[in-house]
C-alpha cells in the first residue's frame, strides 16, 4: 500500500497503479422537489410543500430493535418507562396510513450499523461482526421517547450473516406495519480490523483493515429490492452520511441526508461567508453525485457542537425563531440551497419556508430541467451574485433562482 494523501512521499521505484471503476446509477429525479423535503409534523401546513419524516424513533418496539412486539425474554429486560413509551404496531400502523393521507411518507428510524443490545441476535454474533478496534456508544442513552443506557457496539456489513439478518426482520417489519421506506442514521461505511469482517496483510507483512464500501452497497440495493418485491414501487430509503457520502455505497438509496459536517465551521449561523459555494456544490449538489442530498441546517441549533455560533441573546427557541437575526440566517442558507436545487432538512416555522417553496413549486421542479449558475459561468460577475434557471418546457414556465451572496445591495436587470 502506498499512501499518498496527506503525507510526502518520495518514490525510488517505478509502481504501477490499477484503477477499478464501479458503474454507479444517476437517479432520474434528484432536485429540490416535496418528497425530499423534511416534515417536522403530520400537518395540513407541513404537506404543502414538504413530503417526507424520517426521524421517528419509536416505530420498532425499541431503538435499532427489528420487532414491533417484544419476545418474552427481552420485554423483561426493558424499563417500564420504555415500554410505555412505544405505541404498539396498532397505533403505528395508523400513524403511517394517516400520515400517507396527509401525503407526507414517515420513515421508521434505524441505524446502519448498530442493533440494540438487547436483541438475542446481536447478543449471539456480537464479537463475528463487530468492528475492531470497538467502537461503541459511551455513556449514552437510547434516544428519546427511549431512555435505557445503550451498550451496543458497531458492527460490520462486511460480516457473513450481519445483513442477512436484517434483511430478514425487515421482510417482517414492512408487512406489519406496512412501511414505505426506511431512514438510517450511521448510514456510512465503517473499517475494521476483525479477522471475521475485515483483516487484512498487505505485502510487507503489516495488518490492514477493510472498510464496508461494497458489502453496505449491496445491503442497500438488496433492501430496495425488498421493497419492490412487496409492491412498495415508491419506497424511500434515506441515508445519513454527513462528511462520509462514498459515493459508491449509496447507489441504491433514494437519498443522502448531510450537513453536520458544517457543525464546527458554521460561523455566527452565517452559511454564506462560512462554507464556499463550489463545496456546497461538489459535497452536497445531487447533480454532482448523481444521488439526491437533503441538506440539514443547524442554525436552529443551540448546542456545544457550533462552537463558532451563540445566539446574540440567551433566547428560548421561540424568540429565536421569531428574530430577524434567524431570518437572515436562514434566508442565507436557503440562498445556497436553492442555487444548486438541493431539499432541505430545516427546523424553520413552516409558514416561513411554504413562502419560499411556494414559489419553487410554482415551476413543479419535479416536470422542469434545471440549469445551475455553472452553466453561465461566462455571465457570472466578480462580486458573488449568481443565477440558477428552472425551465418546465411543457407548461411553458420559467424560475430564475437569484441569490446574492455579496455584502451589499445589487439591482439586476432580467430580460
Amino acid at each position: 500500500v502506498q499512501r499518498f494523501i496527506n503525507k510526502e512521499t518520495e518514490l525510488k521505484n517505478k509502481i504501477t497503479i490499477n484503477f477499478n471503476y464501479l458503474v454507479t446509477p444517476v437517479k432520474k429525479e434528484i432536485g429540490n422537489q416535496r418528497k425530499y423535503r423534511f416534515a417536522r409534523h403530520i400537518t395540513k401546513d407541513e404537506s404543502k410543500h414538504h413530503g417526507v419524516n424520517f426521524w421517528w424513533i419509536n416505530a420498532f418496539s425499541h431503538q435499532n430493535y427489528p420487532y414491533s412486539v417484544y419476545q418474552d425474554d427481552v420485554k423483561n429486560k426493558i424499563t417500564a418507562k420504555d415500554l410505555h413509551n412505544y405505541p404498539g404496531l396498532f397505533k403505528n400502523r395508523q400513524k403511517i396510513k394517516k400520515a400517507l393521507e396527509k401525503g407526507i411518507n414517515i420513515l421508521p428510524y434505524f441505524s446502519a450499523h448498530t442493533l440494540n443490545h438487547l436483541d438475542p441476535v446481536y447478543q449471539k454474533y456480537k464479537e463475528r461482526w463487530s468492528l475492531q478496534p470497538v467502537k461503541s456508544w459511551r455513556n449514552r442513552t437510547y434516544d428519546p421517547p427511549f431512555s435505557m443506557h445503550r451498550k451496543d457496539v458497531f458492527l460490520s456489513h462486511n460480516s457473513e450473516g450481519y445483513s442477512d439478518y436484517l434483511l430478514y426482520r425487515f421482510s417482517f417489519l414492512i408487512d406489519e406495519l406496512d412501511m414505505n421506506g426506511l431512514y438510517f442514521d450511521q448510514g456510512s461505511p465503517y473499517p475494521s480490523y476483525n479477522s471475521t469482517n475485515g483483516l487484512w496483510y498487505d505485502s510487507e507483512g503489516k495488518k490492514r483493515m477493510s472498510t464496508d464500501i461494497l458489502a453496505l452497497r449491496s445491503f442497500y440495493k438488496r433492501l430496495a429490492a425488498l421493497f419492490y418485491s412487496k409492491g412498495k414501487k415508491n419506497y424511500q430509503i434515506f441515508v445519513h452520511n454527513s462528511n462520509s457520502a462514498i459515493v459508491p455505497a449509496f447507489s441504491f438509496v433514494s437519498a443522502m441526508v448531510q450537513g453536520e459536517v458544517f457543525e464546527h465551521r458554521l460561523i455566527n449561523y452565517d452559511y454564506v461567508n462560512s462554507i464556499s459555494i463550489d463545496e456546497v456544490r461538489s459535497r452536497l449538489s445531487g447533480t454532482a453525485l448523481g444521488i439526491p442530498s437533503i441538506w440539514q441546517e443547524l442554525i436552529y441549533a443551540n448546542d456545544k457542537r457550533l462552537d463558532k455560533s451563540r445566539r446574540p441573546f440567551p433566547m428560548k427557541k421561540e424568540e429565536w425563531f421569531a428574530s430577524d437575526y434567524y431570518k437572515r440566517a436562514y434566508n442565507g442558507f436557503m440562498s445556497l440551497a436553492l442555487l444548486h436545487d438541493i431539499p432541505t432538512w430545516s427546523y424553520a416555522p413552516v409558514l416561513y419556508q411554504n413562502e419560499i417553496l411556494k414559489v419553487i413549486d410554482w415551476v413543479n421542479p419535479g416536470k422542469a430541467d434545471f440549469y445551475g449558475y455553472w452553466d453561465f459561468l461566462s455571465d457570472k460577475s466578480s462580486d458573488k451574485n449568481y443565477f440558477s434557471v428552472y425551465a418546465n418546457h411543457k407548461r411553458k414556465k420559467v424560475l430564475i433562482i437569484f441569490s446574492n451572496l455579496s455584502n451589499k445591495k445589487v439591482l439586476v436587470d432580467v430580460s
